[in-house]
């Protein structure tokens, strides 16, 4: 066949581009078409954040600058979005003077408008304008104490903000009432009740009594019944203020003593409380300590090192607890130094001039009454933190409590790695093995300051949002920016 002939052929068959026609049907193959274009898939989170203003006018009442101790989302109004209670308060303008009086402080209540907006609105929720909680708060419980089906708050509170506690009248000044944020028709009552003591540790039993620990005055326990709170301290056994954890009818204390620390275990039987297993670390020496409290003051006092994991760390003792999967989880707070050497007996050292904190979590199983500890289920756990809040449970809805550390983002820690307030979040792959997640790509809060962050399904739609705010006011606006989240992480 000629070349002439072949072209004629091809535009006939397809008769497109070739001259002398155009209107015959076409006759074979159909032309052809595109892929279809991927779809583009959905971010995880909203661009842009639900941003709750910096409240000024109310913190702006008790000073310039206070601390941001707590953000707690709890429903108030009852609709889609959660509503979140914040608790300021102030630091001393210098850390270690003798001082007397409460701590200044000021509670503010954020109220969603239903649309994902938010107004303060003190005055409906509280009574008042301007509620105090009585001091500096620590940490906290969430729990319907009064059967209401509204979530309470109760705090364990102390005026540890700065001032001297190294005389034993000084430890007094920082003491103060116990605090419950007890739920009414259109809000909160402020109930303070109890001695004045250094509260650190609050528990909340399944029954709804609120159990509160302190270094000064020691445990205490109340049960509402009607509208009044009934001393019940006598029915439970000393808590720890540093920390415990309540569960049925077994409590777990943590515990320091002169050559050791670790935790123990008590339960009742007949109404009576009695130790039955205990796990406990031995220190390898003694030094010279002077806390952030004391800094400049020249008060050191002894303090132990110990070794976890082949390396010596500064202090150590459990701060916080949480039942994981039928395990106990104690988060050790402890201090390692600034310049990677390890701590010499007896030398001189200043909390955070000399050290960097450190957070782990120590996991352990109770067998036959014996406490057992157990390999951690963490791969590649950070320890090279600073956080006092975290939590261990489902955050994702596959059935497997994930562990999420609202780690501080601290500009200070300046050899470290700046978060800007997005959390370590560890999750579990169904088999109770954790993994970190690559949280690179998460969004973080608009401004390069002090921030921290946590995880919490504000719109109650299934999926776990991200909410940061600054740890005080003292550089930007203090806003709270969240990011809703389109699936689950």
């Amino acid at each position: 066949m000629s070349m002439s002939k072949s072209a004629g052929l091809i535009c006939i068959v397809f008769l497109i581009g070739c001259g002398g026609g155009g209107t015959s049907p076409s006759v074979g193959l159909e032309p052809l078409t595109p892929p279809p274009t991927p779809p583009t898939p959905t971010p995880l989170f909203n661009a842009e954040p639900i941003v709750l203003n910096d409240p000024q006018t109310y913190y702006s009442t008790i000073c310039s600058s206070p601390v941001i101790s707590s953000v707690i989302p709890i429903d108030i109004n009852t609709d889609e979005y959660d509503d979140f209670v914040i608790h300021y308060w102030c630091d001393q303008e210098e850390f270690g003077n003798s001082v007397r009086g409460e701590t200044a402080n000021v509670i503010v209540a954020f109220i969603s408008d239903g649309f994902g907006g938010y107004n303060v609105d003190n005055y409906n929720v509280f009574g008042e304008s301007y509620p105090s909680l009585g001091g500096a708060s620590r940490k906290y419980k969430v729990f319907d104490i009064n059967g209401d089906g509204k979530q309470d708050i109760a705090y364990a509170m102390n005026n540890e903000d700065g001032r001297s506690a190294y005389s034993w009248e000084d430890q007094l000044s920082n003491g103060t009432q116990p605090t419950v944020l007890l739920s009414s028709e259109t809000g909160f009552t402020v109930e303070r009740m109890g001695e004045e003591d250094w509260g650190h540790a609050v528990s909340i039993t399944e029954t709804g009594d609120v159990v509160f620990a302190g270094f000064n005055y020691g445990t205490q326990a109340y049960r509402l019944q009607g509208e009044e709170w009934v001393d019940v301290t006598s029915e439970y056994p000393t808590v720890s203020p540093s920390a415990h954890l309540i569960k049925n009818d077994i409590i777990a204390n943590a515990e320091r003593r002169s050559d050791s620390f670790g935790f123990y275990l008590t339960k009742v039987t007949n109404g009576i409380w009695e130790r039955f297993a205990e796990y406990m670390f031995t220190k390898d020496f003694d030094i010279q300590w002077e806390s952030w409290n004391n800094s400049g003051t020249g008060n050191y006092d002894t303090y132990p090192v110990s070794t976890f994991y082949g390396k010596k760390y500064i202090g150590g003792m459990f701060d916080t607890m949480c039942e994981f999967d039928g395990m106990l989880i104690a988060k050790l707070n402890a201090a390692t130094l600034r310049d990677g050497s390890e701590p010499i007996e007896g030398q001189y050292y200043q909390e955070g001039t000399d050290t960097y904190p450190v957070n782990m979590l120590i996991f352990f199983a109770l067998v036959d009454e014996e406490i057992v500890l157990q390999d951690s289920p963490i791969t590649d756990e950070d320890i090279n933190v600073n956080y006092n809040d975290w939590t261990c449970n489902d955050i994702n809805s596959d059935q497997g409590n994930d562990i999420v550390a609202s780690v501080f983002s601290e500009t200070w820690i300046d050899s470290r790695e700046y978060r800007a307030g997005v959390p370590i979040v560890y999750l579990n792959d169904g088999t109770g093995s954790l993994t970190s997640v690559d949280v690179s790509e998460w969004p973080t809060f608009s401004q390069e300051v002090d921030t921290a962050g946590f995880m919490h399904d504000i719109d109650n739609n299934g999926t776990t949002d991200l909410i940061i705010h600054t740890l005080s006011t003292n550089q930007v606006r203090a806003d709270i920016e969240i990011y809703t989240t389109n699936s689950g992480i």
